[in-house]
C-alpha cells in the first residue's frame, strides 16, 4: 500500500489489512484542503469496533482540541461538533434502538496506593452574549435530563455569581402548552424514614423567600393535601430580635373586589378538636390581648367584630370560666375591659 508523504507528516509502516502510523513530528498529523471539501471521513463496517478509538497518556494537556475560527470581518454559524445517531428501517420488521450518542466517563483504579479524584467530567465555558451554553430539544416521551447520582453532595448545584436582571432567575421552568395532567415542577420524597424535608429555602437578604403570582381567576395558589395523622400541616416558627416588631402571618386580602370574598375560611370536619386555637404567652408589665379585631365600613351600614348568628337558640356563644363572685352563688359573670375604665362585669343567668 503506497501512501502519499504529503498526507502524512511522520513515518508510517503498513500491516495486514491495517494501515498503523507512528507520528513523530509535531503537529504529528496535518490535514490542510485547498478547497470546500470534508478534511477526513472515516466509513467503519465495524458492528462493535469503535470507530475511533484513542489511547492518551496526557496529564496536562488537551487530547483533542477543536479550534472553528471563521474569516475576519463574516458572519458565523458553524457548529463545531455534530454527533448523529440514527437507524434506518426499510423491510419491516420491528427493531429496537438502544445506547447512547455521547458518554463521558471519568474513573481511577487504586490497585496500590490512593487517588484524590477531582476532574470534572464536563465543563462548558460560555463567553458569548447571549448564546445558550446547554440547549436541549427533547420530542421523546423519556426524560429532557436524568441525572442518578449516588454521591453525597448536591445533586444539581447553581451559583449565581452576576447580579440578575429584573425578571429573572438563576433558575426557571416555564411552560406555554395546553392544559395537561402533569406537574411544571415535581418534587418526590419516597422514603418515609427520610430526616430531612423535600425543599428547603434559605435566604438572608431583606427580599421575600416564596414568591407566587397567581393568574388564574379559580385556580388555587397553594393546595396542600397532607393525610396527617400526629403531625402539623404548616408550621410557622419566628425568633425575632429584642425589639422586632415582625408579623408572623399577614393576611390580606385588597382590590376592587375585596368585599366579595373571604379573608380567612376555617372547615373543620373533626369529631372533636378545635378550628382554631390561640394560646397566648408574654411577659410584659401592661395588659395583653390574644386576639384583637378591627372592623371599618365605609358605606351606610354599621359594623360588628363576630357574627355568630348561624348558631341555633340555646347554643352557647362562650365557654367561660366559672365566676361567682359578688354576684351570688346562683350566678357567674364575664369580666369585659371598658376601655378608659378598666374591668366591669357581665352578669350571666342560669337558663329558665
Amino acid at each position: 500500500m503506497t501512501t502519499p508523504a504529503a498526507a502524512l507528516a511522520g513515518a508510517y509502516r503498513e500491516t495486514t489489512g491495517a494501515l498503523a502510523v507512528t507520528l513523530v513530528t509535531t503537529p504529528s498529523l496535518s490535514l490542510t484542503p485547498t478547497t470546500d471539501v470534508v478534511a477526513l471521513t472515516i466509513t467503519s463496517p465495524a458492528t462493535s469496533a469503535s470507530g475511533i478509538d484513542l489511547n492518551s497518556v496526557n496529564t496536562s494537556g488537551v487530547v483533542i482540541d477543536v479550534d472553528v475560527i471563521p474569516a475576519n470581518n463574516s458572519n458565523a454559524n458553524d457548529t463545531v461538533l455534530d454527533l448523529t445517531y440514527s437507524l434506518t428501517v426499510t423491510d419491516g420488521a420491528t427493531y429496537t434502538k438502544q445506547g447512547r450518542i455521547l458518554r463521558l466517563t471519568n474513573s481511577q483504579t487504586q490497585t496500590s496506593g490512593t487517588i484524590t479524584d477531582s476532574a470534572d467530567c464536563l465543563v462548558i465555558v460560555q463567553a458569548g452574549d447571549s448564546g445558550k451554553a446547554i440547549s436541549i430539544t427533547h420530542g421523546g416521551t423519556g426524560n429532557a435530563i436524568d441525572i442518578a447520582s449516588t454521591s453525597s453532595g448536591y445533586g444539581i448545584n447553581i451559583d449565581q455569581n452576576a447580579a440578575l436582571a429584573s425578571g429573572k432567575s438563576a433558575l426557571r421552568v416555564a411552560s406555554n402548552t395546553a392544559a395537561h395532567a402533569g406537574w411544571l415542577v415535581s418534587l418526590s420524597q419516597s422514603h418515609v424514614a427520610s430526616g430531612t424535608g423535600v425543599l428547603s429555602i434559605e435566604n438572608a437578604s431583606v427580599s421575600q423567600s416564596l414568591y407566587i403570582n397567581t393568574y388564574g381567576v379559580t385556580a388555587t395558589s397553594i393546595d396542600i393535601d397532607a393525610p396527617n395523622t400526629s403531625g402539623i400541616v404548616i408550621d410557622l416558627d419566628m425568633v425575632p430580635g429584642s425589639t422586632s416588631t415582625a408579623q408572623m402571618l399577614t393576611l390580606s386580602n385588597t382590590g376592587a373586589n375585596a368585599s366579595t370574598g373571604t379573608g380567612v375560611v376555617i372547615d373543620h370536619d373533626g369529631a372533636t378538636g378545635l378550628a382554631m386555637d390561640i394560646d397566648r404567652d408574654g411577659n410584659s408589665g401592661a395588659r395583653i390581648w390574644a386576639l384583637k379585631i378591627d372592623c371599618d365600613n365605609a358605606g351606610l351600614g354599621g359594623v360588628g367584630a363576630i357574627d355568630v348568628s348561624a348558631l341555633a337558640a340555646g347554643d352557647a356563644v362562650f365557654h367561660l370560666p366559672v365566676d361567682t363572685g359578688g354576684v351570688g352563688a346562683a350566678y357567674g359573670r364575664m369580666a369585659v375591659y371598658v376601655v378608659g375604665v378598666g374591668i366591669k362585669y357581665v352578669a350571666l343567668y342560669e337558663a329558665a
